[in-house]
């Protein structure tokens, strides 16, 4: 019965873990939104209000690189990206000049 008991016991310890690593996340992803939402409202710059944005998704999600674009429909109906925020992955002079043409 004290065994049985003790492994209950490490099981709701586990679903509290995992409950706490849930609210914490999801504090996270309300926060972005709210400070994005906020930015929508006061920033004169999109571009600016879009790397932002980036970033933070980028530490939510613990990636290194990233983009927030938007499928458009051309006038012939075929698909185009348009590009809001791009991280910069330039590995050389040259193509960091590229990147810093597109900004």
């Amino acid at each position: 019965m004290h065994l049985e008991l003790q492994k209950v016991n490490l099981k709701l310890k586990s679903h509290e873990e995992n409950l706490e690593l849930l609210i914490k996340e999801r504090t996270s992803q309300l926060t972005i939104i709210d400070d994005f939402q906020t930015q929508f409202i006061v920033q004169t710059d999109p571009f600016e209000m879009y790397d932002r944005l980036r970033d933070d998704l980028l530490s939510l999600t613990g990636s290194s690189i990233g983009f927030i674009g938007e499928v458009l429909e051309q006038e012939d109906g075929s698909p185009m990206l348009k590009i809001y925020s791009l991280s910069n992955i330039a590995w050389d002079k040259a193509t960091n000049e590229l990147y810093n043409t597109y900004q």
